[in-house]
């Protein structure tokens, strides 16, 4: 009778350590997964970033008062729609900014040497920002009004 328990016992002992096992192949794919797909978010918002901040650079140099480029850009980026956001020179920010979000991610940076430095009447060459764009429509339009530079 002791033979029969102690098959028993071995074979419940064998199904829990791989059950243990299972869960901690599980646990290190999951982690994994989680890793690759946020280097991959970040990789790719910082693209997007320098794609707009291009054309926003490209518009400022165009000496036509009224220009402007539509830029195609992936409609989303891990599944989910992202936002991007083109604000204005201040006081102790004298280079206009750009920000992508998705999430709780939010990436911003700096377009220097465009920016109005704050002052009320932009001198030639500097330029206020301003504008938003949502990534559902998969394009953003970047365009100049004198002395404004939007994206939409």
């Amino acid at each position: 009778m002791l033979r029969g328990q102690i098959v028993v016992f071995e074979n419940v002992l064998v199904f829990a350590i791989s059950i243990v096992i299972f869960i901690f192949c599980f646990t290190i794919f999951m982690n994994l997964q989680d890793y690759y797909i946020n280097v991959g978010v970040h990789d790719q918002l910082n693209k997007i970033q320098n794609i707009v901040a291009t054309a926003v650079i490209t518009v400022a140099e165009n000496s036509d008062i009224n220009a402007s480029i539509d830029v195609k850009l992936p409609k989303t980026i891990a599944g989910e729609y992202y936002e991007l956001r083109l604000w204005g020179a201040t006081d102790t920010n004298p280079s206009g900014n750009l920000t992508i979000k998705l999430n709780e991610v939010e990436k911003s940076s700096e377009i220097f040497g465009l920016g109005c430095c704050g002052v009320t009447a932009c001198p030639s060459g500097c330029f206020s920002f301003s504008g938003r764009a949502l990534s559902q429509k998969g394009k953003v339009r970047v365009y100049k009004n004198g002395g404004q530079i939007n994206i939409l």
